[in-house]
């Protein structure tokens, strides 16, 4: 068991070569705990892939294969941050209920009152304990025989994993309905000298600030964010274009860059059709 809270981005530069240090070789199985909401995921990237080097402060060091090495399990009341195969590749999520949670707060009921008793407690018998016994063995043979089935993220992670990507929930609506409406429209990143009042209104960081007073943003956070919420709400930006088309307004040329919103069923624009 590993405390995964420690490995978060904000302490990227502490050291983690004695991560492994308890492992020994008849480990099968290491388990990263409570994740942070910024952990640091990337860090793993070589042990899931490759061979485990374990290094001990008071032992020999000692490697497994790919084949040999433990499993890794990680787990969080967080979603997991980071974008493309690499990340998704490397994942198999299983997401967990509320059932609990809903059931004490709405419904003011506990585990003992739903089951009967408390899990695992000193009123357990031989029953109970041969049930769960069989549940587990099952649930065993089941995993030997399909290896992992199912999983995947659920519509409330990606949206959680979405909100915390971008920096809140608030960002996130506001982001969606700059979509919204200027979809088959030509915005930008930001005002400059030169520009028209509509030009103005169409200009990314001016319509967040407007919605967001005394926040403030960096250019990253919001085209990052934009692409992010474009993406998962199924729009499409700057097709046919160049990555980074620009624009220039007044006597001075001033340079923004520009994003011309359209739908995922119309990449091209409503006037493409």
């Amino acid at each position: 068991m590993i405390d995964a809270k420690r490995m978060s981005r904000k302490r990227s530069g502490s050291s983690t070569d004695f991560m492994f240090n308890f492992v020994t070789p008849s480990t099968q199985a290491i388990t990263f705990d409570d994740a942070c909401e910024d952990f640091a995921f990337d860090t793993l990237f070589s042990v899931i892939t490759r061979p485990l080097t374990v290094n001990r402060k008071y032992g020999t060091m000692f490697e497994f294969d790919e084949k040999t090495k433990p499993k890794f399990l990680l787990s969080s009341n967080h979603p997991i941050i980071g974008e493309g195969f690499s990340y998704e590749d490397r994942q198999h999520i299983v997401s967990v209920g509320n059932f609990y949670q809903f059931h004490k707060r709405e419904l003011g009921k506990s585990p003992d009152q739903i089951h009967g008793s408390w899990l695992f407690d000193d009123d357990w018998g031989d029953d109970n304990w041969q049930e769960f016994d069989s549940f587990g063995a099952k649930a065993l043979h089941f995993y030997l025989r399909n290896g992992l089935v199912g999983g995947g993220s659920s519509d409330t992670y990606r949206l959680n994993k979405l909100h915390a990507s971008v920096g809140s929930p608030g960002l996130t609506s506001t982001l969606s309905r700059f979509l919204e409406e200027h979809c088959d429209m030509e915005t930008y990143s930001h005002a400059v000298e030169g520009m028209t009042d509509d030009k103005e209104r169409r200009s990314l960081r001016n319509y967040v600030e407007a919605s967001h007073p005394g926040e403030t943003f960096t250019t990253n956070q919001l085209s990052t964010g934009l692409s992010l919420v474009a993406k998962h709400y199924g729009y499409r930006l700057n097709v046919g274009l160049k990555d980074r088309p620009q624009k220039r307004f007044g006597p001075q040329k001033r340079g923004v860059n520009k994003y011309v919103i359209t739908s995922a069923s119309q990449p091209f624009g409503s006037m493409a059709a």
